[in-house]
C-alpha cells in the first residue's frame, strides 16, 4: 500500500517527477499568455478580462486601501463580486502593482507550484505514486488555471499544512491553515487534525495567535473602524451567498435527480456528522494510514459539501482521490470508481468529452460531483472499518 523508500522501478520516478514539474510551470505560464492575449468579453452584461477573478484578487487590494465596501458590485472594474476576506485583500498588495502580464503569470504559477510541492513532500508515498498524482490531477489542475482560481493553492497549502504536521512543525502548519481560512472559510476544518498528534495545547495556541495576527493584517492598510465594518460586509455577503445556489455539490446532486429542494441545513449537518464519525477510531489516530485517509476526506468534503462549488474548484477533491487510490487496495471497485472520476470530474468540462453529453446530462445533473461523493463515502467505510 504505502512504502516508504525507492523500489526497482523500470523508470527513474523522481527524475519524471523533476520532468513533470517543467511541465507544470510551461503549461501554467502558456495558460496566462493565452489568457493576456485573448482581450476582453462581455459576461453578465458587462466587459471583463478572460483573467477575471485575478482582477477580483487584485484591485480588492485598492478597494481596501480607499475604504470602500469590498464587497459591492463594481461593473467598471471587474464581473461579479469579491467573496474573500479582508486579510486576503491586504496579501494581495504586490499584485495590485505588478503589470497584469508579470501578476498574473506569478499569481498562477503560485497557484501551480504549492500544489507541486504539497503532493511532492506527502510522506511515506513512493516517486511513483506522487507521480501518479500530480498526473491524474494534471487536467483538473489546467481547468482551475484557466479561471484564475485560488482553488489549487488552497489544495497546496493544506497538503503542506499535513506535511508539517507530520513533521510537529505546528507554527508552520497552523500558519497554512490560517492562510486557507482566510482565503475560503471552510480552510479552518483543516484544524480537526490537531486530534490525531501530541502537544494539543500548542497547536491550539499557535492556531489562535495566527487567527489573530493575519486577521489584523489589512490595519496596516486601513482603520479598525473600518476593518470591522469590512467585516460585517464580509459576513452579510456570505449569508446571502448561502441561499442563491446549490453548487456542483451533493446539494446539487440531490436537486437535479429527485426535483426537491433540500435543506441546505440538514445537508451540512448531516455532512459534518458523517466527516467527523471516523473520529471516534481514537486508537487508529496513530496510524499514518487512518491519518492521509482522514485528509483525503477533509480534502474531498470541503467541496461536495460546498454549495457554491464550481468546475475549478474539484481540484482540491480530484487530488485526494488520486491519493486514496494509489494508497489503497487496487481492486475493480476502485478501479471502476477511479475511472469513473477521470471521466466525469477530469475530462467532463474539456473539449475531449461529448459536448451533447457535457450539456444535456453532466452540467444539469451535477454529474461532475458524482465520483468525489462516492469516493467520500467509500474513504468513509474504510476509515471506520479499515482497509483489507
Amino acid at each position: 500500500m504505502i512504502i516508504a523508500g525507492a523500489n526497482s522501478e523500470k523508470y527513474d520516478y523522481i527524475k519524471l517527477l523533476k520532468y513533470l514539474l517543467w511541465l507544470f510551470v510551461l503549461v501554467t505560464i502558456a495558460d496566462s499568455i493565452q489568457k493576456l492575449s485573448l482581450g476582453e468579453k462581455v459576461f453578465w452584461g458587462h466587459k471583463q478580462t478572460f483573467y477575471n477573478n485575478y482582477v477580483i484578487f487584485k484591485t480588492s487590494f485598492k478597494h481596501l486601501v480607499d475604504g470602500v465596501n469590498l464587497y459591492g458590485q463594481y461593473n467598471e472594474e471587474y464581473g461579479d463580486y469579491y467573496k474573500y476576506s479582508p486579510t486576503f485583500a491586504a496579501l494581495m498588495m504586490p499584485f495590485y502593482y505588478l503589470p497584469d502580464w508579470i501578476g498574473l503569470v506569478v499569481w498562477d504559477l503560485l497557484n501551480c507550484i504549492l500544489l507541486y510541492y504539497g503532493i511532492l513532500h506527502l510522506p511515506r508515498l513512493t516517486a511513483k505514486s506522487k507521480f501518479f498524482i500530480l498526473s491524474f490531477s494534471f487536467i483538473e489542475l489546467l481547468t482551475s488555471l484557466q479561471n484564475s482560481q485560488s482553488n489549487a493553492m488552497i489544495a497546496g497549502l493544506l497538503l503542506l499544512a499535513f506535511v508539517c504536521m507530520e513533521k510537529e512543525k505546528f507554527p508552520l502548519a497552523t500558519l497554512l491553515i490560517m492562510i486557507c481560512f482566510y482565503i475560503k472559510l471552510t480552510g479552518i476544518l483543516a484544524c480537526v487534525l490537531f486530534l490525531f498528534y501530541d502537544k494539543k495545547l500548542k497547536f491550539i495556541l499557535w492556531s489562535a495567535f495566527w487567527f489573530v495576527v493575519l486577521g489584523a493584517i489589512p490595519l496596516v492598510f486601513t482603520d479598525l473602524q473600518t476593518l470591522i465594518s469590512q467585516y460585517k460586509n464580509w459576513g452579510i455577503l456570505l449569508a446571502d451567498d448561502h441561499s442563491q445556489s446549490h453548487g456542483i455539490s451533493v446539494l446539487g446532486i440531490i436537486s437535479s435527480w429527485f426535483s426537491v429542494e433540500p435543506s441546505k441545513t440538514i445537508v451540512l449537518v448531516s455532512g459534518i456528522f458523517l466527516f467527523l464519525l471516523p473520529l471516534l477510531k481514537i486508537q487508529r489516530f496513530r496510524d499514518f494510514d487512518y491519518r492521509l485517509l482522514y485528509l483525503c476526506s477533509l480534502l474531498i468534503w470541503i467541496v461536495i459539501f460546498n454549495h457554491k462549488a464550481e468546475s475549478p474548484s474539484y481540484i482540491v477533491a480530484i487530488v485526494p482521490c488520486a491519493i486514496w487510490y494509489i494508497s489503497g487496495v487496487k481492486n475493480k471497485w476502485n478501479l471502476g470508481l477511479i475511472i469513473l472520476a477521470f471521466i466525469l470530474t477530469s475530462l467532463s468540462p474539456t473539449d475531449l468529452f461529448p459536448k451533447p453529453i457535457r450539456l444535456n446530462y453532466v452540467i444539469p445533473y451535477s454529474l461532475k460531483a458524482l465520483p468525489a461523493v462516492l469516493i467520500w463515502i467509500m474513504i468513509g467505510y474504510e476509515l471506520m472499518m479499515g482497509r483489507k
